[in-house]
């Protein structure tokens, strides 16, 4: 266990492997265990720094609504105290709003950039699905239930007829061994829901993988292709039969492109 004092808040990450460093950041409640059916493969290849948000795992949970800029200032601090000058940078869904902030504003130190299913600015649909969250929890409707609602955005038809599947993936939302609170929550979806890079996108020179899913409903894979689209270096990848979580549904395919792109 590691703990560090990044841009005056104390954050918690683990690091994994050797090589050129990768960090991983994730998306909106989750934590480092997110990353845990990918890690093992990754970490064959690179020295990767998983972390917990501020606001979700063991990391510190202010009390103001958080941005996507500030959250990308605690990842160059974190990646600063390491000692890590520049490192590829993957982020998933609100972590690839997060490591877009991260590309413009401090683009010396990233080597090569993955977006999964990012967007620039949260469509309509993808706000009323937070927001709906945000009332549930305000309202103090039972964890099990809010997880049950939001299996539908985030994984895939056929990932959902698997009864098996299913299971053991409201298993790992319901069973962490520390579950966001109502207040990371509300601060984290703020970031989500204020995020808007559609001006600067432009200014990201970094080779970037835009990575997304074909069924992908919280976040459409309309939304990448125009991320790629505005990028100067893009090349982006749509997985068939998964959804907003590639990584999870699919982890050995989506091992595949990281690694191909990365190396």
């Amino acid at each position: 266990m590691s703990f560090i004092t990044a841009n005056q808040i104390r954050l918690y990450y683990e690091v994994s492997g050797e090589g050129e460093p990768l960090i991983l950041i994730g998306g909106l409640a989750s934590d480092h265990l997110g990353w845990q059916v990918i890690l093992s493969e990754l970490s064959r290849y690179f020295r990767v720094i998983t972390m917990d948000n501020r606001g979700a795992g063991q990391s510190e949970v202010p009390a103001e609504p958080y941005t996507t800029q500030m959250m990308a200032e605690d990842v160059a601090d974190l990646l600063q105290a390491l000692n890590i000058p520049r490192a590829h940078v993957l982020g998933h869904s609100l972590g690839g709003a997060v490591a877009q902030q991260l590309a413009i504003h401090y683009p010396q130190k990233i080597h090569r950039l993955i977006l999964c299913h990012s967007f620039v600015k949260a469509a309509a649909v993808t706000m009323m699905a937070i927001e709906t969250t945000v009332k549930l929890m305000t309202h103090k409707v039972p964890l099990t239930l809010i997880a049950e609602n939001n299996l539908p955005w985030l994984y895939s038809s056929s990932f959902l007829s698997d009864e098996r599947r299913r299971a053991v993936a409201l298993d790992r939302m319901l069973n962490k061994p520390h579950l966001i609170t109502f207040q990371g929550y509300k601060n984290q979806a703020a970031a989500m829901l204020t995020h808007d890079t559609r001006e600067y996108l432009c200014q990201i020179t970094a080779p970037t993988l835009v990575l997304t899913g074909a069924e992908d409903i919280l976040v459409a894979p309309e939304v990448s292709k125009a991320i790629a689209a505005l990028l100067p270096q893009a090349t982006l990848e749509i997985m068939a039969n998964t959804a907003h979580v590639s990584q999870v549904e699919q982890p050995r395919a989506f091992e595949q492109i990281v690694l191909h792109f990365l190396k």
